[in-house]
């Protein structure tokens, strides 16, 4: 059989969902938006409702919350707290990071991300940024520049271009 390269399926995609429910687990961050819930299990269909939702966490809150999440990063434990994954997190954007490298100067301004990926996705989504430099420092700090510019090794940072 041989395959039309033109060719385009019928089906539209459809992401698939999951949804299984983690005990005692809270997903911190990244809110979009909230919605009253009685139990944990009624926020998987809420969640695939609201725009952006990914994933949630329930808590008893006002009788019931569940906490809509752009994706899923970090977790803490957290007694009778109930957390789901209703989508797999997007692909994250593919930036060649270059560890122990500042890039020295050209800055166009900063945002705080936990990492250096985020900072990619950042960079690759403001106007007139062409490279970024990461630290650890201060919970994680992105230093936005318009190119690349000169080098120089420091343990505490993580640079690309976009």
């Amino acid at each position: 059989m041989v395959l039309d390269p033109a060719a385009v399926s019928s089906q539209p995609y459809v992401e698939e969902t999951t949804c299984g429910l983690e005990q005692d687990v809270k997903y911190v961050g990244n809110d979009i938006g909230s919605a009253h819930a009685t139990d944990a299990g009624a926020c998987c269909s809420l969640c695939e409702a609201f725009g952006g939702c990914r994933a949630f966490s329930w808590t008893e809150h006002e009788g019931g919350t569940c906490w809509f999440k752009n994706r899923k990063d970090e977790v803490s434990w957290e007694t009778g707290v109930q957390s789901g994954q209703v989508f797999a997190n997007p692909a994250a954007p593919s930036c060649a990071l270059e560890l122990n490298v500042d890039y020295i100067g050209k800055n166009i301004g900063n945002a705080s991300s936990i990492n250096a990926y985020g900072c990619c996705s950042i960079c690759m989504k403001t106007v007139g940024c062409g490279a970024f430099s990461w630290t650890d420092l201060n919970g994680g700090i992105c230093y936005l520049k318009n190119t690349k510019g000169d080098t120089q090794p420091s343990t505490r940072f993580v640079s690309s271009t976009v």
